[in-house]
């Protein structure tokens, strides 16, 4: 029997081993599924809402960190193969791609995700792509299903316990330290300094891009050949909701890809979140940042709704590393903020002047993150990022008409790490036999859905080729 050692519980780790007992009628493999367990309640539940209590601790506690980073934000799942990265090119057709994302959109809903999709009708997005195509930007209108922050939680309780119902093994709270070429050393919260060998015949490395950068290094030991991806870098937007309404009744998250007039560069939107909040996220050796959550309970709801605003970066010579650069500017608003997320508004930004407490209690807009430093966005961020983000947002406000107001309000930095992309065959084999990558980990994709669909394509590889 054939020992399958799966690197993180992400949407990318979980569906690969769902697949994996989804397809073999007989018993050939034992599935291991490894993960560290971090603090997810410290990268997610910062919430301090006039002393409230964060309503996700206890799942958090329980679940242990089981689910990946993006099933304890808004647990939005973008049903479209051209959203969440570029995993379509794995598939042998379009037709192929939507299957598997229908497949995974099925089986959330076997355990437990809301029935409502969120459809556009043709007529919506008609209307909308002209009105957006005025204004220079180009809307993808896509199906969308929220599982909400708040029920996100249970269905992967329900995942992972029907996972460990039949066989799968969870290694949480314990970190793989260095991948081999046969098994995988690694340590444990309870006894960090005793390491733990788990031997593997085939191995999935989906650590997410909490990892990315670690996952990077163990493979460039064992020879596997990457090349370095883009970054996405900018600011979370607050505004009050009834600025967003008129979008997200019609379209839940609306993605918008914008060129910018100076530079040319993208400029996209993601994770919209309705009547949400702003959280804080710490990134790899405790960098701040800010990412967002909604849910779907009405008492939970908010007043202000929230994107993020993110431009694309690519470097080339001499410096390559995307990584490297995302992690200095996260570093600098660290530094400024006071290991707290900036926040500055909108017009403060434009006129060149810091935000203070002062101003910030003018605001017509009040911020949901209360663990915040006002200051001044453009003493950490690049100048040509600052322009993009101005320049997007002037167009973004002729579809969206507010948003551009000197009260919205802006968290800094959001960051979309990149990991080094893997170069694999078809079905995410690297070129160490038996040694197989998925998710954003691996520089694949960007987000839930292309998470789970890559885990989906590892499993019938391996069945195809090992079983």
């Amino acid at each position: 029997m054939k020992k399958i050692a799966i690197i993180g519980s992400g949407a990318a780790g979980m569906f690969a081993a769902y697949r994996l007992l989804q397809q073999s009628t007989v018993p050939k493999f034992r599935i291991t599924i490894i993960d560290t367990g971090r603090d997810v309640e410290k990268r997610r539940c910062v919430r301090q809402l006039g002393g409230k209590d964060c309503v996700r601790c206890d799942p958090c506690h329980i679940l242990c960190g089981v689910g990946g980073a993006g099933t304890f934000s808004s647990g939005i799942l973008n049903l479209h193969p051209k959203i969440g990265g570029d995993w379509s090119e794995f598939c042998e057709s379009d037709r192929h791609a939507q299957k598997l994302i229908d497949y995974v959109d099925e089986t959330f809903l076997k355990f437990g995700a809301p029935i409502e999709k969120y459809t556009p009708s043709q007529q919506v997005k008609d209307d909308l792509c002209l009105k957006a195509a005025g204004a220079g930007i180009h809307l993808i209108p896509i199906n969308q299903r929220l599982m909400g922050t708040e029920n996100t939680p249970d269905v992967i309780t329900k995942m992972k316990d029907y996972l460990q119902d039949r066989g799968v093994k969870f290694e949480l709270h314990t970190e793989v330290e260095n991948i081999h070429k046969d098994h995988l050393i690694c340590s444990t919260r309870k006894n960090p300094s005793s390491k733990l060998e788990i031997p593997y015949d085939l191995c999935l490395g989906a650590p997410g891009r909490y990892g990315l950068h670690w996952m990077s290094q163990e493979l460039e030991k064992l020879g596997v050949e990457t090349q370095y991806d883009s970054l996405d870098i900018g600011v979370r937007v607050e505004v009050p909701s009834s600025i967003m309404k008129p979008i997200c009744t019609l379209i839940r998250d609306p993605k918008f890809h914008i060129f910018t007039k100076t530079y040319d560069d993208f400029v996209r939107t993601f994770c919209t979140n309705h009547e949400g909040e702003v959280v804080q996220e710490v990134y790899e050796n405790d960098l701040v940042g800010v990412n967002g959550i909604s849910y779907i309970e009405e008492d939970l709801l908010t007043e202000n709704s929230n994107f993020a605003f993110l431009v694309r970066i690519a470097l080339t010579e001499p410096l390559e590393d995307t990584t490297a650069y995302g992690r200095s500017i996260a570093s600098q608003f660290s530094i400024l903020g006071g290991k707290k997320p900036i926040i500055q508004r909108l017009g403060d930004l434009r006129g060149g002047q810091r935000t203070t407490w002062k101003r910030l209690a003018r605001s017509s807009v009040t911020p949901t993150l209360k663990h915040i430093t006002p200051g001044d966005i453009s003493m950490a961020m690049p100048h040509r990022i600052v322009t993009d983000i101005l320049e997007g947002l002037d167009s973004l406000n002729k579809v969206i008409p507010g948003v551009n107001s000197k009260n919205t309000l802006l968290y800094a930095p959001e960051v979309k790490f990149s990991s080094k992309k893997v170069l694999t065959d078809k079905s995410l084999q690297t070129s160490q036999k038996g040694l197989y990558v998925a998710g954003d980990g691996a520089g694949l994709t960007r987000g839930i859905v292309g998470a789970a669909v890559t885990g989906v394509l590892v499993a019938d590889g391996m069945l195809k080729e090992h079983f």
